[in-house]
This record gives structure tokens, sequence and C-alpha cells, in this order.
């Protein structure tokens, strides 16, 4: 048989030893208890700073529809915007026959009609054409242009008249050129004013005269006459150096 004493120390130091390991899986457990409640309180604090700590970002703002993310699509709404103007109506497309200096049909006629007397003017200077000329001038003309010729006919005085070589040495008209029309005025009554680009060569003279000729014409018997005699005339006639006079509007114009 064993000792009863030694029964005894065995007895108590299984007493300690479970008494050590109880006390050592309450420490343990404790310990675990406090992770546990830091583990589920963290989220917790982290989910609160997530949604009050960033800031508003203010309206959302969307791409226009049925246009794709990058594309200019207000851009385009933009450019629509100004072209139909403040009050969103489009504008008129211009149309690209019409402008200011357009005229109807029988204005044009009457303007086509005043182009062809200048030109059949210039035509019967050149061929020294009396009769012609007086037909296409007013006959007052010559209350201005005092001719070198000073008898006969009207016809026959500007026929004898075209060309003439003054005496004092003046350049000697020998050809009128008609280059074209710069532009046409359709006065009152049908009146025409033309300015005309003219060259004008002498015989005597090998630098010709580049210049605008003004002229007035006025619709009479179904065509046109020139009210007063333009510069060219002038000129053709041995007078080179023509008034001021000669591009001031007659009455009507």
């Amino acid at each position: 048989m064993r000792d009863p004493r030694t029964l005894a120390a065995v007895a108590r130091t299984r007493l300690w030893a479970a008494v050590a390991l109880t006390a050592a899986l309450l420490v343990v457990a404790s310990g675990c208890g406090g992770d546990g409640d830091e583990t589920t309180t963290a989220p917790a604090a982290a989910a609160t700073a997530s949604t009050t700590t960033i800031p508003d970002p203010g309206p959302r703002i969307e791409e226009a529809p049925d246009q794709a993310p990058g594309k200019d699509g207000g851009g385009k709404q933009s450019a629509q915007q100004e072209q139909q103007g403040v009050g969103g109506a489009e504008p008129e497309e211009a149309d690209p026959a019409a402008d200011g200096d357009d005229v109807d049909a029988a204005e044009r006629r009457q303007v086509d009609a005043a182009e062809d007397a200048y030109a059949d003017y210039v035509q019967a200077i050149n061929a020294h054409d009396g009769g012609k000329l007086c037909s296409l001038l007013d006959p007052s003309f010559m209350d201005e242009l005092e001719l070198p010729v000073t008898r006969g006919s009207c016809a026959e005085r500007l026929t004898g008249s075209i060309g003439f070589a003054d005496p004092r040495g003046t350049p000697v008209w020998k050809r009128t050129i008609l280059s074209g029309v710069e532009s046409a005025l359709l006065r009152k009554g049908a009146r025409v004013q033309l300015s005309v680009a003219i060259v004008t060569e002498f015989e005597d003279r090998d630098q010709d005269s580049v210049e605008s000729d003004i002229a007035y014409l006025e619709p009479v018997r179904g065509g046109y006459v020139l009210a007063k005699a333009p510069g060219s005339l002038w000129r053709a006639v041995g007078k080179p150096d023509v008034p001021p006079t000669v591009i001031t509007p007659p009455p009507g114009f």
C-alpha cells in the first residue's frame, strides 16, 4: 500500500494544476473576447468615416442622349444654336444670285440699251461718222463743246472736227478703244449714268491715255442719246483740256 501522505501530496498537486489550467483558460478567453470586440467595432468606425469624409461632388454632368462619351455632342449643339440665332429660327440662306446691284428684267434692258448706245457712239467716232454721232448726241452738246469746224451741218462739223490737228501742237487723236463698262447707274426716268474704261491713242504720241469716260444717257425714240458730250469726244476733236463741267450731271440726273 502507498503512504497516505504521498497520495495527499499528489492530490494537492493535481488540484493546483487544475486551478492553474482553469485560470489560464480564463485569461485566454478574456483576451480573445477583447479581440472580438475590436474586430466587430472597427469596421463600423471605418464605415462611418467613409460616409462622412467624402466631399459632395456637386451635380452630375451627363453626356447628351444618343451621343457616345468623348464626342463633341454639346459643341455641335452650341454651334447649331449659334447659327439659328437668339430666337432659335434658322437664318435664311442667302441667294447667291441676289445682291443690291441686281435689277429686274425691264431695268436690265434699259441699261443694256444705254450701253449699246455708248458703244455705237465710240464706233461712230472711230469711223469719223458725224451723221451717226449727231443722232446719238443731244443737239445741246454744241452749247458746251465748241467744234474746230464751225460751218456746215451737225454731221459736217463733227466729221471735219474728228482728228483735228491744232496748230498749237496739242495731241492729235487717232482712235478710242472701249475697254469695258465700269459701272452703270439707273436714274429716275430710265436715265442711265455710265462710267466706261477707255484708251485714247494719238497720231503724234507714243503714250496712250487710259481713263474713265463719264457718260449721261437719256431715253428717246425707243433708244438712248448722250445728254452731253463726254470727255472722249473732246479729245477726239483736238481739245485735250477737258473742263470739270463735262462730268457734271445734266438736268434730270
